[in-house]
């Protein structure tokens, strides 16, 4: 297991000293001063404010001259003005020169100074952490396989119960598998019965019916000549009878001639 050290106090650290350097390396106008002053340099408002000292080499000469001395001073005091604006000039030129190379130096030699001061740091908190970092990982590398010794037992006793299940399951699905096709077997069985049994009903059915039918015809047939026999002999009865009522009829007919004659 890798323990990886945190550097976050180091970097606030850094965050901190360059700070700190910015603000060692700002502008101040004292500074600047004084360290020109130590180089024989003045600065540039020193140098405005130094009052131009003019002196005529004409003092010798007298009251007639005086218009002269007053044009001759005017001209040397431009050119002595010309000459300290120029020499100003410079001077700030060199200042600034001077000025940003000591503030590179000191800018490089404060970060070197910082960044040895924080590489020592972070190496102090690497040792630091180094030295408490076997400790921890021995410590954490216990407890890990703690852990994974339990769950390896909670595993094997989850396995050993899931394979009880496994094979309660598989019997069972073994019985019903039998009793499916027990069953499909015994429904293909009695669905050939039931075919054979609607045959032969619808046989024995179409059977009866024509036998029915037979019988019946039969039955018509058989009435059908009684009626006739029975037709024929009423209608022989009924003519015998008509004739006897005839001859009845005549007989008495006769007797009533008869007996008319003889009275």
């Amino acid at each position: 297991m890798n323990v990886s050290p945190d550097f976050n106090t180091t970097e606030e650290q850094d965050q901190e000293g360059n700070h700190e350097i910015e603000k060692d390396i700002a502008y101040d106008p004292e500074e600047e001063a004084r360290v020109l002053r130590q180089f024989g340099l003045t600065t540039a408002t020193e140098a405005t404010s130094t009052p131009v000292k003019v002196t005529s080499s004409t003092s010798s000469v007298g009251d007639n001259a005086d218009a002269d001395v007053d044009a001759g001073s005017t001209t040397l005091a431009d050119s002595n003005i010309r000459d300290s604006t120029l020499t100003n000039n410079s001077q700030q030129q060199q200042r600034r020169r001077f000025m940003g190379g000591l503030f590179r130096r000191n800018l490089a030699s404060v970060t070197a100074v910082s960044a040895l001061s924080n590489k020592h740091t972070k190496q102090k908190l690497t040792k630091r952490q180094q030295q408490h970092q076997p400790e921890k990982m021995l410590r954490e590398t216990l407890e890990e396989m703690n852990m994974w010794k339990e769950k390896c037992e909670i595993y094997e006793k989850d396995h050993g119960a899931l394979e009880e299940d496994y094979s309660d399951v598989s019997q069972k699905l073994h019985a019903s598998v039998e009793n499916l096709v027990s069953t499909q077997h015994t429904n293909r069985y009695l669905k050939k019965q039931l075919r054979s049994i609607h045959e032969e009903a619808m046989s024995a059915i179409t059977l009866e019916r024509q036998n029915s039918q037979n019988q019946l015809k039969s039955v018509r047939d058989s009435m059908v000549d009684v009626l006739e026999r029975e037709r024929s002999l009423m209608k022989a009865q009924l003519l015998r009878t008509s004739e006897e009522f005839r001859a009845m009829m005549l007989k008495t007919t006769i007797t009533d001639d008869g007996s008319q004659q003889q009275t």
